[in-house]
């Protein structure tokens, strides 16, 4: 069975209103008792995170709240020193208790005073009493007493007496899975810590007698203090008066079942997990700080999650796919936010705590819009502050039809506002100075731009001689202007009903995914002056059946043919001296391929999956090599091209005469097996039989 070590802070859960309001309701509490003067003792995570932090006194004049500070602490240990502010508390006078600081027998009387479950048991101080069980905590750490003093939820930060009424420790926490296993922090590092601070203190001398308890209760407990404190994470509403853990996460789910989780999700080991009453909980072995990438992907149930307030750092993509998540706060401890948190949030409605917007949709990281809350919105504008629009911060908000950008706007980075399905047009600011890759793409209904960047036409943003978005919406065909000089990345990626497409005698690059998707085009018309054709670009161009590839090609990316069904016949020229990985892959009805004279080597699977191939004329003089994924061919080159498959054994491949012993001689070659039996190398098969001598012009 596992263990769970539960710290005693008690925490109400309900809708704490931030930033603070005169309505705002306590939401944490706990124990402290006096030290010094005005300074009081508790334990650091019961006002870890406080935007207010209260102190109520009780005496015989009655009770008294005052408003405190915190003065010193040590994380480490859990400890904190608070200071009451208000000027009207004049002190506590002498403190009738010194603190031990001498290592305490297994088996001596202690006691502590404090304020449990307040909720129910009520605002006096509770008694409870009990042995030292251990000179060691949990897992044997040296800095805790083991005490079977039953204690509750609201003792953190009591004080732990001996029977001769000196202070031997500051009650933490009690084991949830044992009875009566409650822990304690050592009273020498409250006095170590409260001598760093110089805050005077005196320690116990070794000749004081046993008190009679009652006696010891009576003077003690007017300087037992009920701290209560509202803090700066915003619980889950929908339940009440349950007690937050320190170490767990709480979350909703449409379906009230736990969501499935990595076990790597966090910086914390995860012990326990469950979902009752309502809430689901997360329980770690020790506080969060880190919520890692991909943390809570694709849990399209969730609805609400109460982050804690110990993270400082959310990696990317952390909630990305969470359909029917409404509602996050992020605390005042985050000190970093990675790129697309909610990307595919599209339930999300507003985004509260640090970072947000004053309209609760966006967030904002020091000027960068780097998340949006888009439910039921059509149009939106973004506020004035914003100077940049972060990687997918507007992806596939697929409700809005206007996005308006104000003109603080410097940068629009990567894929930014894809996949916006209804956007209908943008204008971007005359301040913007960087688009990023993909900024704007698969916005299938984008109909126009306007502003810095915008073609004559309104149909392209151009930035630096780049094409980097497209307005695709009711055009079926389109001729690139001669002024530019590249296709950017993404720019004409998924514009499904694009059918024939001119590119322009200027443009000397086609980048990577460029027109991948285009499931409708057919034709295409490549400049003489092209010289790269990046990885992916025509990625499943499904209907393009013909394509020429000018002479001055020189490289074809990964992928860039793949998965173009249609595709009939091609011709690599001369100049083009590798073929990369994939780059023809499953081009099913691919039926005559020429290599260039330059090639010297093909990438793996370059043309895997070509199962109507039947001619191969191959101009090399030298037998390219296969550049495998894990063996660098520049030092051990193997005399293999590329991936035929095996019901095509009868391929016809036609080399140059004056080589045609080299591509059949077996010393040197493994495109030929000596017994006439084929060779099986990534799906190649050819029979020397089918090698020809062939005279190219």
């Amino acid at each position: 069975m596992r263990k769970i070590l539960l710290l005693l802070s008690f925490a109400i859960t309900m809708c704490a209103i931030l930033p603070l309001q005169a309505n705002a309701q306590w939401n944490g509490s706990g124990t402290g008792f006096a030290l010094y003067n005005t300074y009081v003792v508790t334990n650091y995570h019961v006002i870890k995170g406080a935007i207010k932090i209260c102190i109520f006194t009780s005496n015989s004049e009655g009770e008294s709240e005052f408003t405190a500070e915190v003065y010193a602490c040590d994380t480490t240990n859990d400890l904190a020193i608070l200071k009451i502010l208000d000027n009207s508390f004049m002190g506590f006078g002498g403190i009738p208790y010194c603190i031990k600081t001498q290592l305490c027998d297994i088996g001596e009387d202690v006691f502590t005073l404090g304020f449990p479950l307040i909720s129910t048991m009520g605002n006096n101080v509770k008694l409870s009493t009990g042995v030292i069980s251990s000179q060691t905590g949990f897992k044997n750490d040296a800095s805790l007493y083991q005490i079977s003093t039953p204690i509750q939820p609201g003792n953190s930060g009591g004080p732990l007496f001996d029977n001769k009424g000196n202070l031997v420790g500051v009650v933490c926490a009690y084991h949830a899975q044992a009875e009566s296993v409650g822990y304690a922090i050592k009273a020498s590092y409250l006095y170590a810590l409260a001598n760093k601070y110089k805050i005077p203190v005196s320690l116990s001398p070794n000749n004081t007698k046993e008190q009679v308890l009652t006696e010891s209760v009576k003077k003690y407990k007017n300087f037992i203090v009920l701290i209560k404190c509202i803090k700066e994470h915003q619980p889950i509403d929908n339940k009440q008066n349950q007690p937050i853990h320190l170490y767990q996460m709480n979350y909703t789910t449409s379906d009230e079942q736990i969501i499935q989780i990595a076990d790597d999700a966090f910086n914390a080991q995860i012990v326990s997990h469950e979902y009752k009453n309502g809430i689901g909980v997360i329980y770690f072995n020790s506080p969060v700080t880190t919520i890692k990438k991909n943390a809570f992907r694709d849990c399209q149930t969730l609805t609400n999650i109460n982050i804690p307030n110990t993270v400082t750092t959310i990696e990317d993509f952390v909630f990305h796919g969470c359909h029917r998540l409404e509602k996050v706060f992020i605390p005042n401890s985050v000190q970093y936010i990675g790129n697309s948190i909610f990307r595919n949030c599209s339930g999300l409605k507003s985004i509260n705590g640090k970072y947000a917007s004053t309209d609760s949709r966006c967030l904002v990281v020091n000027g960068k819009l780097k998340a949006f809350a888009p439910q039921g919105l059509i149009t939106y504008v973004i506020p004035n502050n914003v100077t940049s629009i972060g990687e997918w911060a507007f992806c596939e908000c697929n409700t809005l039809t206007n996005i308006m950008l104000p003109s603080s706007i410097k940068t629009i980075e990567n894929n930014a506002i894809a996949y916006c399905s209804q956007l209908k047009s943008l204008t971007i600011p005359y301040n913007v100075a960087h688009i990023g890759d993909g900024a704007i793409t698969g916005c299938c209904n984008l109909s126009s731009f306007s502003g810095k960047y915008s073609s004559v036409d309104k149909k392209c943003l151009i930035f630096n001689g780049k094409i980097v978005a497209f307005a695709p919406a009711e055009i079926t065909s389109y001729t690139v202007p001669d002024t530019v000089v590249e296709i950017g990345d993404w720019a004409f990626a998924y514009c499904e009903d694009l059918r024939e497409i001119v590119i322009g005698e200027g443009v000397r690059t086609i980048g990577r995914c460029a027109f991948r998707n285009c499931s409708a085009l057919s034709k295409i018309i490549m400049p003489q002056l092209l010289t790269s054709i990046k990885e992916y670009a025509f990625y499943y161009c499904s209907k393009l059946n013909e394509i020429k590839i000018p002479s001055n090609v020189v490289l074809i990316g990964r992928y860039a043919f793949a998965d173009c069904y249609s595709l009939i016949k091609v011709i690599i020229p001369n100049n083009v001296t590798h073929i990369e990985e994939s780059a023809f892959r499953d081009c099913k009805s691919l039926n005559v391929l020429t290599i260039g004279s330059s090639v010297f080597s093909i990438g793996k699977n370059a043309f895997l999956g070509c199962t109507n191939l039947t001619t191969i004329y191959c101009r090399a003089s030298t037998p390219p090599a296969i550049c495998d994924l894990y063996q660098d061919w520049n030092t051990s080159p193997r005399h293999i091209t590329a991936s035929f498959p095996e019901e095509y054994e009868n391929i016809r491949f036609y080399v140059p005469r004056n080589s045609y012993g080299e591509y059949t001689n077996i010393t040197i070659s493994m495109y030929v097996d000596a017994k006439k039996k084929h060779i099986d190398y990534l799906n190649w098969y050819i029979y020397k039989e089918f090698i020809y001598a062939y005279d190219f012009e």
